[in-house]
């Protein structure tokens, strides 16, 4: 029975292990660079020293396991199968051994293999990375050919936040699926948006595309087979700022964009931010490309006298003397309106129906959004990626709206690199003048919401939980970056969407 147990616990830690490395690996997108940069983290770190499964592992909330794509099947199937080659070359070696000795290669062996898991995963992926390169080509090539035939006004958006808000919305202001076509979801890499092309664009005349980037020369990669017409800057932050190095790589690589642009195109941008103007000049150059500066406050062409949010969170605006209701949840919206409204207008839409469309526009889920919970409290979902622009202005919204209590739920951010302490801790500065308590979900940035926070800070999974089902009547809890599987199901059953 012992040599049993024994048996069975080194089978589930081998799985535990091998489970947790291909879910770090798809969470990072099979990027060498993601990876090299969380195993330089404290987080990393961690997890390279946790050699022994921990309790929670063993259940099926708090094991980290990767979504099951076609991807992560190739991946997985090739480190099963490096693991499968070892043992026939251990079996080969120790052919000629006696029994005492065999028993010896096995135990060294299984020890071994045990702390290399993570490296065979790792280069399993190496041969799933060639086919991605290759699919990526094959499909540029396609989007580039339908694009040449059918010729539409590209418009391209980058930036460090904001960009499929600002795509959206201005889709719907520019007239919809029939007039418009414009990249699904967050889609912003090579491929991604290269499969969507190939997939679904049918001929329209105006294309809007997000040029994402985690590194130099990917935006130019992209803008080289897809080429913009039009340029929108939402802004400039620290997001991935551990992959770029510092603030000026970022600018640089986003200023690609602007340089794709024709002598004839035009580039809409944020020009509240220094980092911006200096992005656009260094993009523009010498040439004599129309410039559009707009910001939260308006435009050349967008005039509004103010705007603000209702106590349920919805941003509204007075243009002229007439109020503009919208669905949008946050004034930190506003910018990405104006642009929006800008690029329609300069594109000779009329006014009043531009304004019009602004206030039928219904955010889809990669907008923040109100939510009933079924206990009667409120609860603001920014559950996507994290950035600290967006983190800011959602504890800004919280702080604004009405509650006895105000609660915080947040995994903190990734990719920050050396800056990840100076920055949370800025943000936990922010948030304990804020909320009452918060519930910490992951390791980045913990230590510093802990040293602001303190007991008022809940990291245990299970208390969570539990927590977030007694909560006390007139409560706003606030989700503010992407929930992890373990929690989902509680965040689910706790709400409903406002109709």
């Amino acid at each position: 029975m012992k040599t049993l147990a024994v048996l069975l616990i080194s089978f589930g830690s081998f799985g535990v292990r091998w489970l947790r490395w291909l879910g770090f690996v798809q969470q990072k997108e099979y990027r060498w660079d993601r990876l090299k940069l969380f195993l330089s983290s404290p987080e990393g770190r961690l997890e390279l020293k946790c050699l022994l499964p921990r309790r929670a592992d063993f259940s099926r909330t708090g094991l980290k396991r990767p979504k099951i794509t076609s991807r992560i099947a190739v991946v997985a199937l090739i480190s099963l199968g490096l693991i499968a080659a070892d043992v026939y070359v251990l079996f080969l070696l120790t052919q000629s051994l006696s029994l005492t000795n065999k028993i010896v290669a096995l135990v060294i062996w299984l020890v071994m293999t045990y702390l290399l898991l993570p490296l065979f995963v790792l280069i399993s992926m190496v041969p799933t990375g060639l086919i991605k390169w290759l699919a990526t080509w094959y499909y540029l090539r396609k989007a580039k050919a339908k694009f040449e035939l059918h010729n539409p006004v590209v418009i391209g958006i980058t930036g460090s936040f904001g960009k499929t808000s600002t795509k959206q919305l201005l889709a719907h202001l520019l007239g919809g699926e029939s007039d418009v076509y414009a990249t699904p979801d967050s889609y912003n890499e090579k491929l991604s948006v290269a499969r969507s092309i190939c997939r679904d664009y049918r001929g329209q005349k105006i294309t809007i595309i997000e040029y994402g980037a985690y590194a130099d020369k990917e935006i130019a990669q992209l803008a080289g087979w897809i080429k913009p017409d039009v340029a929108i800057i939402t802004g400039v932050a620290p997001q991935h700022l551990g992959l770029f190095g510092d603030l000026e790589a970022i600018i640089k690589a986003k200023s690609e964009l602007v340089t794709a642009l024709p002598d004839d195109g035009t580039v809409y941008f944020n020009s509240s931010q220094p980092e911006v103007k200096q992005l656009v000049e260094l993009g523009v150059g010498e040439r004599k490309i129309k410039q559009m500066p707009f910001t939260g406050r308006g435009s050349e062409l967008v005039k509004m006298t103010s705007a603000g949010v209702t106590d349920q969170g919805f941003l509204e605006c007075l243009v002229g003397d007439e109020i503009i209701r919208t669905k949008l949840v946050g004034e930190h919206y506003l910018l990405a309106l104006v642009g929006a409204v800008t690029v329609a207008l300069d594109h000779k839409h009329a006014p009043d129906k531009v304004w019009q469309r602004v206030s039928t526009f219904q955010p889809g889920s990669n907008f923040v959004q109100i939510k009933h919970m079924t206990d009667g409290n409120l609860m603001i979902d920014d559950g996507g990626t994290s950035n600290p622009a967006g983190f800011e202005s959602a504890v800004m919204l919280a702080d604004r709206m009405p509650a006895r209590q105000k609660i915080l739920v947040t995994p903190g951010i990734i990719d920050l690199g050396k800056e990840s302490r100076s920055v949370h801790k800025q943000l936990a500065i922010q948030a304990k003048t804020v909320f009452n308590q918060v519930y910490y979900l992951d390791t980045p940035g913990k230590d510093e919401f802990m040293s602001q926070l303190g007991h008022n800070l809940v990291s245990n999974k299970q208390e969570i939980k539990k927590k977030l089902l007694q909560l006390e009547a007139g409560t706003l809890v606030l989700i503010e970056g992407r929930v992890p599987s373990w929690l989902l199901p509680t965040v689910n059953k706790l709400t409903r969407q406002i109709a």
